[in-house]
């Protein structure tokens, strides 16, 4: 496996968390509550469970209503496959610059100082790296000490779980895709990107927000979800950009295909991250306004 695809893949959510302004808080070292809802269109129902993909052994077992919705589905809908490895590996050159390019051609001298800064020095192995990417490598490390992996992920969980029961397993995007959002990224954007993240992880702050997102998740708190990232959008262009982009974009195309998965006639549990199915603009709002019932299952 990639090692620089395993960094995207842990850390792509926590990308999305840079751009939010929160206050401290310990994860709850207990059982996740999640958040889950119930869409329903006449006779037909669909679930959909926010996930998270860094998780550690004490959020499972999940809530009794996750397991329901999970008895019913006969198809599972994630939003990619980590595991496969054919995918990976054609998605993996997107990663790196063509080339003798390198990484410290395509940033401000600023930004690259903060790098030197932040690695010791150790700059080398980021060289054939994307900006982006190296953001992502950067912050995977955050949680290495605290018993969080992107193994014990809830997207991996299911996955497993749903090969394991044969239940038909689908996916709303491909990693290309999934990559193609982070790298496609003017040098400009990039830089702003990288640039944040290394301010977040010198001050701290990186993890605090980080952490105050996941409390929210294990407790369940979808309001309170909804205002972190409706507040980080509002904070400034850059924020409000990249989030359009990371999660508002991608809903209306993961929601079209969830869809038509529905109309099909199939019984469906959806497991995207959890920011897809909080606030203005999210999953569930869109299937509201294409006429669904939605309900918050406690």
């Amino acid at each position: 496996m990639s090692p620089v695809w395993q960094t995207i893949r842990r850390s792509f959510v926590l990308l999305t968390f840079l751009w939010l302004s929160a206050a401290q808080a310990a994860v709850p070292d207990t059982p996740a509550k999640g958040v889950l809802y119930k869409a329903q269109s006449g006779e037909k129902t669909l679930y959909l469970f926010g996930s998270v993909h860094l998780a550690r052994e004490s959020f499972y077992p999940l809530p009794d209503s996750f397991e329901q919705a999970y008895r019913a589905a006969d198809t599972v809908v994630v939003e990619t496959d980590p595991s496969d490895t054919q995918a990976m590996m054609q998605a993996a050159p997107m990663m790196v610059y063509p080339g003798s390019e390198k990484l410290e051609q395509h940033l401000r001298p600023a930004t690259w100082k903060k790098l030197q800064q932040q690695t010791g020095g150790q700059t080398a192995g980021f060289q054939m790296m994307r900006a982006p990417v190296v953001a992502t490598a950067l912050i995977s490390q955050l949680f290495s000490s605290d018993q969080f992996s992107a193994a014990q992920g809830i997207d991996l969980y299911v996955i497993r779980r749903a090969r394991e029961d044969k239940k038909d397993l689908q996916q709303l995007e491909s990693m290309a895709f999934q990559i193609q959002q982070l790298v496609d990224l003017s040098d400009a954007e990039a830089d702003e990107m990288l640039s944040q993240t290394l301010d977040s992880l010198r001050d701290g702050s990186a993890k605090r927000e980080t952490e105050q997102l996941l409390t929210a998740w294990v407790r369940g708190d979808e309001q309170k979800l909804a205002q972190i990232f409706a507040a980080s959008a509002a904070r400034d262009a850059g924020s409000h950009k990249m989030l359009k982009r990371l999660l508002d974009d991608r809903n209306v195309t993961m929601t079209e295909k969830i869809e038509q998965l529905v109309q099909s006639g199939r019984q469906v549990l959806v497991v995207v991250g959890a920011g897809h199915l909080v606030g203005a603009r999210s999953i569930p709002d869109l299937l509201r306004q294409r006429g669904y019932r939605i309900t918050r299952v406690k």
